[in-house]
């Protein structure tokens, strides 16, 4: 998306969660960036969900101000919003792999 790879969804179920597979699956999502020369990684969560955006800040992510959204992800935004996905805070987030 815009150049980057964009995250669409990582998920692991409940009762594999705290044992490290969510930090080997965004691994390879990095290791699948760099490999395909990505300058980034993309991706958009609720901010305050502590398994969402402070989740990925803890794997090196960082919220990509809204004046440095391509137009494509300026679109996926707005598409996120008009589906309702926007029940509560959202952000954008980035990361070199």
């Amino acid at each position: 998306m815009d150049g980057n790879l964009h995250l669409e969804q990582l998920a692991v179920r409940p009762d594999r969660m705290r044992q490290g597979i969510g930090g080997r699956l965004m691994a390879a999502v990095l290791d699948h960036a760099a490999a395909s020369g990505a300058p980034a990684v993309t991706l958009t969560t609720f901010r305050d969900v502590p398994w969402n955006a402070p989740w990925y800040e803890r794997h090196g992510f960082s919220v990509l101000a809204e004046e440095a959204w391509g137009p494509e992800l300026r679109a996926l935004v707005r598409q996120e919003r008009d589906l309702g996905i926007e029940v509560a805070p959202r952000v954008v987030m980035h990361r070199t792999p």
